[in-house]
């Protein structure tokens, strides 16, 4: 395995924690994971059999705002468990 997949399935893992707990924004990936590359992740997360949904939420900042994309965990993958 190489080292950028072996971070990237670190970050996964990370990733699938804090959904766990929270909503999570391209700037949260950034500050608490240290994740440049969230849709990536994301689309590893899906690919695994999780279930995350994409919501699209408004963000003010000094020059204007945009609409930034916000994930959140609805059901993990579970193995085939109940």
């Amino acid at each position: 395995m190489s080292v950028n997949r072996k971070t990237a399935e670190k970050q996964c893992e990370q990733l699938l924690e804090l959904l766990r707990e929270q909503p999570v924004t391209q700037l949260d990936a950034i500050r608490e994971l240290g994740c440049m590359r969230l849709a990536s992740r994301i689309y590893d997360l899906r690919r695994r059999g999780h279930i995350i949904d994409t919501h699209r939420v408004l963000m003010l900042g000094r020059f204007g705002s945009n609409r930034i994309a916000e994930y959140r965990l609805v059901r993990e993958w579970n193995h085939g468990r109940p």
